[in-house]
């Protein structure tokens, strides 16, 4: 089972316009987090600014940074560091890519720790360390999650949904094993190859589909109580779309009246590489307050590439997760 405490939260709602075919950063609004609270209700006070995605990335990699350092002094703790997509040098060697991007983001003295993995992925970078992860737990008894992003919308893709929002933020969470908390009951993360709009997309997005309703029958017929469908991009190609209908319609035996949908990112918005920590920390806040039930809750959480037209290799990832009670 996994404990989540969350350490450090900041998240900030963006705002655009769209004026004379340009994009302006128009304002930022602010919410810093006590640690240890997961909730997601955000007070915001807007502090209007024109600073450009790059720099207001950067300045989050700062503020990061100095809370980061202060958790580390606490004790040694691996760190799995989540960064925004970044298109990295085919012909440098890993290392190399990681220092270099470490060192933009000034983040540089992270690549001398040698419990420091970086996952320069958007939002499949937690999806992508889930193994890592795992192994990291049966070695130390916590491990740090620090994920940071600046999402700022492409000129496309404001076009085409000028009202969407747009969330940054900086996040730090501890996972430890605990006796009471998430259980994980499967992950995935598929391929779904250069070309989005294709046969074997679709067919990719079917299987993960497949995969979920086979784990959650053999857990033993119990069933769905709360569903997280992705958030899909308005620039999603429509065959794309279609496949993850026709893949909902596969899991719609093992829902029931008491089922529910949850969009936890339904305030922010896309939120790049914190949105699959925001959705488990929302679960978590979820689950751990509830009254205990004779059967264990299911929750399916289900993923996507942010940008499928920019991003060099696609992927959708899906979670079953359960929640077990030390009774």
């Amino acid at each position: 089972m996994l404990q989540l405490t969350p350490r450090f939260l900041q998240l900030g709602r963006i705002t655009t316009l769209w004026e004379l075919g340009m994009l302006e950063m128009a304002s930022k609004h602010i919410v810093q987090q006590p640690c240890g609270d997961a909730s997601f209700s955000l007070h915001c006070s807007p502090q209007v600014h024109g600073y450009s995605s790059a720099q207001r990335l950067l300045s989050l990699a700062e503020e990061l940074a100095a809370h980061l350092a202060q958790i580390q002094r606490e004790g040694d703790a691996p760190v799995l560091l989540y960064l925004p997509y970044h298109p990295l040098h085919p012909h440098a060697s890993s290392r190399e890519r990681q220092q270099a991007y470490l060192r933009y983001l000034g983040l540089n003295w992270l690549s001398y720790q040698p419990q420091v993995f970086a996952y320069p992925f958007g939002r499949m970078a937690w999806w992508a360390s889930w193994p890592q992860l795992r192994t990291l737990l049966e070695q130390h008894e916590r491990v740090l999650l620090v994920a940071l992003d600046s999402p700022a919308p492409t000129v496309a893709e404001q076009r085409q949904s000028p009202a969407s929002l747009y969330c940054e933020g900086a996040l730090i969470v501890e996972v430890q094993k605990a006796r009471r908390g998430l259980q994980s009951h499967w992950h995935s993360l598929n391929a779904l190859g250069y070309q989005p709009a294709t046969q074997e997309c679709s067919s990719a997005i079917g299987d993960v589909h497949d995969s979920v309703a086979s784990t959650i029958r053999q857990t033993g017929g119990q069933q769905i109580e709360m569903f997280m469908p992705p958030r899909l991009p308005a620039s999603v190609p429509q065959s794309v779309r279609h496949a993850w209908n026709i893949g909902y319609h596969t899991l719609l035996p093992l829902l029931t009246e008491h089922s529910r949908y949850a969009d936890p990112l339904s305030q922010l918005g896309e939120c790049g590489t914190l949105a699959p920590l925001a959705v488990l920390l929302y679960l978590v806040s979820q689950w751990q307050n509830a009254p205990a039930r004779s059967q264990q809750p299911l929750a399916v959480q289900l993923d996507m590439t942010q940008r499928m037209e920019t991003e060099r290799l696609r992927w959708c990832a899906a979670a079953v997760w359960g929640w077990h009670d030390d009774v």
